[in-house]
């Protein structure tokens, strides 16, 4: 694994983000940030150190799960009080979520013999199939206000991929880029 010394610019390399629109809006911000030294700091570069990313999808995870719950099982008429009901609901329900994927691929991988290599890669996946077949299926069947919350689900999704497809066009750039963070290092070596 990589190392970053005493850059706190090297916050922004793409590839301490996990999706592509962060690893974008990471590439764009780097390319226009100064070095700045920090003493005593020390980035790991792997793809899950964005503390923005990952509390943002996370908020953003739940509050959608809410609005899915609140929308859907408690109905529309008591707008407050359905919201009471579904935030306890989605908290236990997204825990039970995790914990029975993680389950479940260990599970498939003891009763098939198929070694799996990365098991929480391979829970998040199932994970994110979920939560998006969910939202398409709300999507397409709910009358009621909880569609759009669904549909903004697709729709960032849909914004995801286009980032994917910049990214993959800007993978020579990204590269050098990051190259120019020595391991371990903190100076640049390019700039």
């Amino acid at each position: 694994m990589k190392a970053i010394h005493e850059r706190a610019d090297a916050r922004w390399l793409p590839s301490r983000h996990n999706f592509a629109f962060f690893r974008l809006v990471a590439f764009v911000r780097l390319r226009n940030v100064r070095p700045q030294p920090e003493r005593g700091l020390l980035l790991m570069v792997d793809r899950h150190q964005s503390q923005m990313e990952n509390y943002s999808l996370s908020v953003w995870v739940m509050a959608t799960v809410t609005c899915f719950i609140a929308g859907t099982l408690f109905g529309s008429r008591h707008v407050a009080l359905a919201f009471a009901l579904a935030v306890p609901t989605a908290v236990v329900g997204l825990q039970v979520a995790i914990v029975g994927t993680g389950l479940l691929v260990e599970l498939f991988s003891a009763v098939t013999g198929v070694k799996v290599h990365d098991s929480v890669r391979a829970s998040s996946a199932a994970l994110m199939l979920l939560f998006l077949g969910t939202s398409a299926w709300v999507a397409a069947t709910s009358p009621t206000w909880v569609r759009w919350a669904a549909w903004q689900v697709l729709a960032l999704v849909a914004l995801n991929a286009i980032a994917a497809m910049l990214l993959f066009l800007l993978r020579a750039p990204i590269a050098r880029a990051e190259r120019t963070y020595d391991e371990f290092g903190g100076s640049p070596s390019g700039k």
